[in-house]
């Protein structure tokens, strides 16, 4: 996350990857303001192990001022600067925040019974 852009107010406007080993940078410059991406791996949790460390997806929850939408943002892991795989627009506003989490296992939680 970063802003990408001189002379913009927004501090978090794009997707930064930077690969240390080879001194490569791409980004993603969006239309609004970044929550913190979270990194899915293509083939589940266990992949890594066999696969690229960046085989997968960068999901990044976008809100658009101009409009108080939230979007919901796929990009491929390891070409973000060529932009959206997909874009889930809602129909209202999420208010953005900085820090996403990861677990690699879900948890659900029972529903109680009523008293």
């Amino acid at each position: 996350m970063a802003s990408d852009r001189e002379g913009y107010n927004l501090p978090y406007r794009d997707v930064v990857k930077f690969d240390i080993r080879r001194q490569l940078r791409q980004s993603w410059r969006s239309h609004g303001c970044i929550g913190e991406p979270v990194f899915v791996p293509r083939g589940g949790y266990d992949s890594w192990r066999s696969g690229a460390e960046d085989d997968g997806y960068v999901l990044v929850q976008l809100y658009v001022p101009l409009k108080h939408r939230t979007e919901f943002i796929v990009l491929d892991a390891q070409n973000v600067e060529l932009g959206p795989l997909a874009r889930i627009k809602l129909l209202h506003h999420i208010p953005y925040g900085f820090h996403g989490t990861f677990a690699p296992h879900v948890f659900l939680s029972h529903p109680r019974s009523s008293l």
